[in-house]
């Protein structure tokens, strides 16, 4: 199960929310629906209207759970006495090291 995020933009003059629902001060520009899956594999779900910078906490966090996931597939790997070093080159491209 893959986490996902889906960003649009809405029609101000039929649906016309007043904040962020993520933030609750900004006025919202996007339309969004978050999922994300838990470690038991619960489906957690979030939609609703978010400003541009909610926007892009959405994708870090999308990204913050990508990386876990990673993290996850690494560890199995290990476990099953297999060689990491693919799954760890595709991390590395995927997530590269940040100063």
């Amino acid at each position: 199960m893959q986490a996902s995020l889906f960003l649009a933009a809405f029609d101000p003059l039929h649906e016309v929310p007043r904040v962020c629902a993520l933030c609750g001060t900004k006025a919202p520009v996007f339309n969004y629906e978050f999922r994300t899956y838990g470690e038991g594999g619960s489906l957690s779900e979030d939609r609703g209207f978010c400003c541009a910078n909610s926007a892009s906490n959405l994708v870090k966090q999308l990204e913050r759970n990508e990386a876990q996931v990673w993290v996850q597939a690494k560890t199995a790997v290990k476990a099953e006495d297999a060689d990491v070093n693919a799954v760890h080159a595709q991390r590395l491209g995927a997530f590269p090291r940040r100063n």
